[in-house]
C-alpha cells in the first residue's frame, strides 16, 4: 500500500491519544460541538462507538460518493523487526475469518467505482476506501472485519512480503526517504530501525514471523486505539447507527496508549547537533534542510515562527538570498512532532551552484534574519494579524472532496481529543509571550543540523565543490559524509550583525474586509453575459453572478490570445522559461496576497492567462489584479548569466529531463501533450534550452504582445 511521502510526516509522525474505559454502549460527545465553517453546508457529529472507536460521522446531501478512514494510534515504532507493521498492514487485506476471501472486498469496491488504500508511518496504520453512496456500509462491514479478526494465511505471507520489498525497491531512488534514515541514523543508532517505516524482504527474514505478526495484531489492534471518520449521504442518525453496525465490532482489548519518542535530534544530547552533512541526492538537483530541535512541554504549533522563516515578500530571507544567487525559487518551512514535548522546525530550499559551494553564507543570512526577527521577541501586532489570517481563511473554507473530509478529521483527531476542532478550527488561545519566546530561543547556532545534498557528489571521488563521501546510510545505502562546524564558525553565527534588508514582514494591506454577498441583479442568467465588447481593440469582457452558492468568492480571468500560434520543441521551452522568469517576481510582489487567500498568477501557454482567486471585496479584488499586472512587468531580462543559468536555465532543463520519473508519470504527460499540442519529445525541448537567451525571451514576449486580442471573464459574488 502507498505510505504518506510528506517528509517532516515520517520524520516525525504523531501519537494518536488514547481513550478512557470501555462503555457499555456508545455515546455522543457532550465536550461541544464540532466547530465548522460559515459555508460549510455539512453536518457532523462525534460520538465514541461502544468499543471505544473515536469517530465522527458528516452527512453531507451533495456527495454521490462515500469515504471512510480508520485509523491505529500504532506504527513503525512499535515494532521491533524493521517493517512489522506494515507487513500488518497488507496482511489485513487477505480475509478475515467472517470474509475468507479478501477479493470479495476489492471486487465489491471495484464494482461499485471505488478504490481503497492502507499506509504506514511511524505512529499510525491507516485503511481508507471511496465508493459510490450506496455500496459504502458493505465495504466497511468487510473492512472492520479485516481489521479487528484477520485470518493471516501463512500461504499469502510471500506475496505481502513481495509487495512490502516492492515498495522499498521504489523508494531506493526517494531523496525523501533517505534523508529520514540518514537523520536517525545520524541522530542515534540504535533509532535507526524505527525511521524505517517500509520494510523489505532482507529485514522481515525472520524464522517467527508468523508469531510475530499475529502479535502485533493481538496487542496492538485494539479498538480503544482506533479512530474512525465516515462521509456519506445519508442521516447523521443513521450514520451513526451503521458506524455502530459496523466498525463498533472491532474487538476493544483496552490496551494502554503506547508512548513512543520519535524525534531524532534530543536537545539534551549536544553530540548529535552543530553538524553539517554531506548527502548524494538520488534525483536531479541541489536542497539544503536546516533543522532546528525545539524541546518544549505543550509546546504551540510553530505558526508565528514558520510564518516568518516561510515569508517570501519584502525582507524575508528568501529574498535576501535568492537576489544574491545562492538559492532557487524552491523554499518551504515546515514543523514535525512526535509526542507533546518535542518538535523541531525545518527548513528547505532548492541550491543553486553557489549555494551548493558556499552555504555557510546561507547560514550567516539565516543567523542575521533571525536576530532581526526575533531578536526583540515576538512581535504582538504581527502574532495578532496571522491568527485574524488563520480565522479569516478558516471561516470561508472551500467545499472539500469526501476523502479530503475524512482524511483531514483523522489527521485533527490524533492532535486532540477537542472535538471543536476535528475540522482545524484556529485556536482560540491568547498571545503567550513567554512560550513564543522560548520557542524562539531555540533557533540558536548551537542547535541546529545542516544537510547538503546534490546529485553531483559522489562517494568515489570528489566533484565540483563536494567532497568525497566516505560513509553509507544503512537502509538505503545513501553516501555522506558528516562534519562539524568549528566553534570559531558557531561563535560568528551567535555574534551576527543585524542586516537593514532583513526584516519582519510589513503590514499586510490585502486582508478582506468586505464579505457582503450583493443582491442578484436583474440582468444575471443562467449563463455568462458580454458587458463589454470593443471589436476595435479586440477586447471583451464576460460576466456570470453567482446564484447558487451564495459565498463571498470570486474569479477573475484576462486570456490574452496572440494573432497566430507557434508549437515547437523551442516555443514549448520558451513559455517554460517565462514562467520561471514571471516566478521570480511572483513572490516578491503578490506573497502576501497570497497569505490572505487570494491566489493570483499568470499561465503562459498558446494563451496568457492572469488570474485572480479568492475573495469578493471589490476593492482588494481589484489591488491584487494590479499587481498581478505589475508583477508581469516586472520580468527582469538582465540578470547576471550566473543568476540566469542557476534560477532559469537549469531548472528548466531539470523539469524537462525525464530520468528520475516513473513509468506511469512519463506515460500520462505524454498522453497530456498529445492532447493539448503537436506531439513534443521532452528531450528535443531540453536540449534547446541552453541555445535560448535572456534576449529570446523577451523577443517572444514582444512578438506575442504585439497583435492581440483580450477576453476578460469576471464571476462569482460581483
Amino acid at each position: 500500500m502507498m505510505m504518506r511521502s510528506c517528509l517532516f510526516t515520517l520524520l516525525f509522525g504523531c501519537l494518536i491519544l488514547g481513550c478512557a474505559a470501555s462503555p457499555t454502549r456508545r455515546r455522543r460527545n457532550s465536550e461541544g460541538q464540532i466547530v465548522k465553517s460559515v459555508s460549510d453546508e455539512n453536518e457532523y457529529r462525534a460520538i465514541t462507538l461502544s468499543n471505544e472507536i473515536r469517530c465522527v460521522v458528516v452527512s453531507d446531501t451533495s456527495t454521490e460518493i462515500a469515504a471512510v478512514q480508520i485509523n491505529l494510534g500504532v506504527g513503525s515504532l512499535a515494532e521491533d523487526t524493521p517493517g512489522l507493521a506494515h507487513l500488518v498492514e497488507h496482511l489485513i487485506f487477505f480475509g478475515s475469518v467472517e470474509y475468507p476471501d479478501g477479493k470479495l472486498y476489492t471486487d465489491h469496491l471495484e464494482e461499485n467505482g471505488g478504490r481503497y488504500n492502507g499506509f504506514t508511518g511511524q505512529t499510525y496504520t491507516g485503511y481508507t476506501f471511496y465508493v459510490n453512496n450506496r455500496s459504502w456500509s458493505k465495504a466497511a462491514k468487510m473492512l472492520a472485519s479485516m481489521i479487528g479478526k484477520p485470518l493471516f494465511p501463512k500461504d499469502m505471507f510471500e506475496s505481502a512480503i513481495e509487495a512490502v520489498d516492492s515498495e522499498y525497491r521504489i523508494r531506493i531512488r526517494s531523496d525523501t526517504r533517505s534523508l529520514l534514515t540518514l537523520a536517525l541514523d545520524l541522530a542515534n543508532p540504535e533509532s535507526r530501525d524505527k525511521g524505517f517505516t517500509v520494510g523489505s524482504r532482507e529485514t522481515l527474514n525472520v524464522t517467527d514471523i508468523y508469531e510475530q505478526v499475529a502479535d502485533f495484531h493481538d496487542r496492538y489492534y485494539s479498538a480503544n486505539l482506533m479512530t474512525l471518520a465516515i462521509v456519506a449521504n445519508d442521516t447523521l442518525d443513521n450514520l451513526e447507527a451503521l458506524a455502530e453496525e459496523t466498525f463498533g465490532a472491532i474487538p476493544n482489548n483496552n490496551q494502554p496508549t503506547p508512548k513512543f519518542l520519535a524525534v531524532p535530534f534530543p536537545t539534551e544530547d549536544k553530540r548529535f547537533l552543530g553538524k553539517k552533512i554531506y548527502f548524494q541526492m538520488k534525483g536531479t538537483g541541489n536542497e539544503i534542510t536546516i533543522l532546528f530541535p525545539i524541546n518544549i512541554k505543550n509546546y504551540p504549533s510553530l505558526r508565528y515562527i514558520k510564518y516568518l522563516m516561510g515569508h517570501k515578500g519584502v525582507g524575508s530571507i528568501y529574498q535576501y538570498l535568492l537576489a544574491r544567487g545562492y538559492i532557487t525559487t524552491s523554499w518551504r518551512t515546515s514543523s514535525t512532532g512526535a509526542d507533546s514535548q518535542k518538535t523541531a522546525l525545518v527548513i528547505q530550499c532548492g541550491a543553486t551552484e553557489k549555494g551548493l559551494a558556499d552555504p555557510e553564507s546561507i547560514l550567516d543570512a539565516l543567523f542575521a534574519y533571525l536576530k532581526a526577527a526575533c531578536g526583540d521577541g515576538v512581535n504582538v501586532q504581527l502574532w495578532n494579524s496571522i491568527n485574524d489570517i488563520d480565522r479569516l481563511r478558516f471561516r470561508f473554507q472551500d467545499k472539500q472532496y469526501p476523502t479530503s473530509i475524512a482524511y483531514y478529521i483523522i489527521e485533527n483527531m490524533a492532535e486532540t481529543t477537542d472535538t471543536r476542532k476535528y475540522l482545524g478550527a484556529p485556536s482560540e488561545r491568547s498571545l503567550d509571550v513567554k512560550l513564543e519566546n522560548q520557542v524562539q530561543s531555540f533557533l540558536q547556532p548551537d542547535n541546529f543540523n545542516l544537510y547538503v545534498g546534490s546529485d553531483s557528489f559522489s562517494d568515489t571521488e570528489s566533484k565540483g565543490s563536494g567532497p568525497r563521501l566516505a560513509k553509507n546510510e544503512y537502509y538505503y545505502s545513501t553516501p555522506y559524509l558528516d562534519t562539524n562546524f568549528t566553534e570559531e564558525q558557531l561563535d560568528a553565527w551567535r555574534n551576527v550583525k543585524a542586516d537593514p534588508e532583513l526584516h519582519l514582514p510589513p503590514p499586510n494591506n490585502l486582508v478582506a474586509k468586505n464579505f457582503d454577498i450583493f443582491e442578484v441583479e436583474k440582468d444575471a442568467g443562467e449563463f455568462p453575459l458580454e458587458i463589454v465588447s470593443r471589436n476595435e481593440d479586440n477586447i471583451s469582457v464576460w460576466w456570470f453572478q453567482d446564484q447558487e452558492w451564495k459565498k463571498p468568492k470570486t474569479l477573475v480571468e484576462c486570456g490574452i490570445y496572440p494573432s497566430s500560434v507557434t508549437r515547437s520543441a523551442k516555443a514549448s521551452a520558451l513559455r517554460s522559461m517565462l514562467t520561471r522568469m514571471f516566478s521570480l517576481v511572483k513572490d516578491l510582489i503578490l506573497y502576501e496576497a497570497k497569505e490572505v487567500s487570494f491566489y493570483p498568477g499568470v499561465k503562459f501557454g498558446y494563451s496568457w492567462v492572469v488570474y485572480v482567486n479568492g475573495y469578493s471585496d471589490p476593492e482588494k479584488v481589484e489591488a491584487v489584479l494590479l499587481k498581478t499586472m505589475e508583477a508581469l512587468s516586472s520580468l527582469n531580462f538582465e540578470m547576471s548569466e550566473t543568476d540566469y543559468n542557476a534560477t532559469v536555465l537549469k531548472p528548466t532543463e531539470n523539469r524537462f529531463d525525464e530520468k528520475d520519473d516513473s513509468e506511469v508519470t512519463i506515460a500520462f504527460r505524454y498522453a497530456e501533450r498529445l492532447v493539448q499540442e503537436k506531439f513534443l519529445d521532452p528531450a528535443d525541448v531540453k536540449n534547446i534550452v541552453s541555445e535560448i537567451t535572456q534576449n529570446d525571451i523577451k523577443e517572444y514576449v514582444d512578438s506575442f504582445l504585439k497583435d492581440i486580442s483580450v477576453t476578460c471573464s469576471a464571476m462569482g459574488n460581483l
